[in-house]
């Protein structure tokens, strides 16, 4: 897992596991932004980094995080900022949603700077995008009361609405992440955890957290789950608790009580 502190002229990169910086650099130098960094995605190889600006003519921008030089600018894509960046599995596609009234989707041969496919996103704000690591034309997003699954074909991206039906509430998902089988997860502003299979939701996990869940990550492990209640959540592969850590108890910060719950 990796996060970002972002400045008006710095950025800053760091693994949550080891809390070693992976790259800082003074951005405004050596990019000429025109306005501020608004989201990271970070390369399946884990080297490259890619982030997105919010403002009029914002781009994208894939850089080297040991060189922090420009691998790649990706431009004419948005227009009022950047919501969102996913590299899919493979690391040869990037997909992006602007901020834009349709908040546009569009998917990147980021190498070649070139617009493969685009497509509206949806009528109301998108907060999340994955690409599904098993099935390497599948993606999912979510935002104001929807969540969509896309399918991408050529230059073709199609999408479908997810269909909550009775199992759960139509509300605001925060963020998604795939897992094996076309089984998805999404984190609900009401704290539950939607699982979904296909289109339709399949089941609930109430009260993961005692409020919105910001983000979800995936892996062979299990998940985790951050949440607006201050605390990360560790789940097991059927998305059973494992263990809780509330970074409100730190006496020492979060750095020490994340050290303290996870694995070497």
């Amino acid at each position: 897992m990796e996060a970002a502190g972002f400045h008006p002229e710095l950025l800053v990169v760091f693994d949550l596991h080891s809390f070693a910086v992976l790259a800082e650099m003074v951005v405004m130098t050596t990019w000429q932004l025109t306005d501020w960094l608004g989201v990271l995605a970070l390369h399946p190889e884990r080297l490259l980094v890619a982030t997105g600006q919010v403002g009029r003519d914002p781009y994208v921008c894939v850089w080297d995080s040991l060189t922090t030089q420009t691998v790649s600018l990706l431009r004419d894509g948005h227009t009022h900022g950047i919501a969102c960046l996913g590299f899919s599995a493979d690391g040869q596609r990037l997909v992006s949603v602007g901020l834009d009234a349709k908040n546009t989707v569009c998917i990147w041969e980021w190498r070649k700077g070139k617009i493969l496919a685009s497509a509206s996103g949806h009528s109301d704000r998108i907060f999340d995008v994955c690409w599904d690591p098993f099935q390497q034309n599948r993606l999912v997003s979510c935002g104001v009361k929807h969540i969509k699954f896309w399918s991408l074909c050529g230059n073709a991206l199609t999408p479908k609405r997810g269909i909550f039906g009775k199992t759960g509430d139509l509300q605001t998902i925060l963020c998604v992440a795939s897992a094996k089988d076309d089984v998805t997860y999404s984190g609900a502003l009401n704290g539950d955890v939607y699982v979904w299979k296909g289109l339709t939701l399949l089941r609930t996990v109430q009260a993961a957290h005692g409020a919105g869940i910001f983000s979800l990550f995936s892996c062979e492990e299990g998940f985790a789950t951050g949440g607006r209640d201050g605390c990360i959540r560790l789940w097991d592969v059927d998305f059973k608790p494992v263990t809780k850590i509330d970074l409100k108890e730190a006496e020492q910060g979060y750095k020490d009580l994340v050290k303290n719950n996870l694995p070497v």
